[in-house]
C-alpha cells in the first residue's frame, strides 16, 4: 500500500493541476486490487483458524488468479484505448 501511495503522489506530482492521467487509473485499479488481495487474505485466514483448511486453500486458489487476470486485462485495455 505505501508503494502505491507513493506511486500515485509521482503521477500526481509530474502532471500539470486537475488533469487526470491513465497512470491515475491504473493506480486506482491497483489499489482496489490490493484491497480485494487483503480482504480474501483476511477471510482465508479466517476459514484456516477454524479449521477448515481445505476451504481456505480453494479459496486462495480460485481469487488470486481472478484478480490477477482481471487487474492484467483491465490495464492492457485501459493503456490500448488511451492509445
Amino acid at each position: 500500500m505505501f508503494v502505491l501511495i507513493t506511486n500515485m503522489v509521482l503521477i500526481t506530482n509530474m502532471v500539470p493541476t486537475g488533469v487526470i492521467t491513465v497512470g491515475h487509473y491504473v493506480a486506482s485499479l491497483a489499489f482496489f486490487v490490493v484491497a480485494m488481495c487483503l480482504v480474501e487474505s483476511a477471510i482465508s485466514t479466517h476459514y484456516h483458524n477454524q479449521g477448515e483448511k481445505d476451504l481456505a486453500r480453494k479459496l486462495d486458489m480460485v481469487t488470486v488468479p481472478i484478480l490477477a487476470v482481471g487487474f492484467i486485462v483491465i490495464v492492457t485495455a485501459m493503456i490500448l484505448a488511451a492509445w
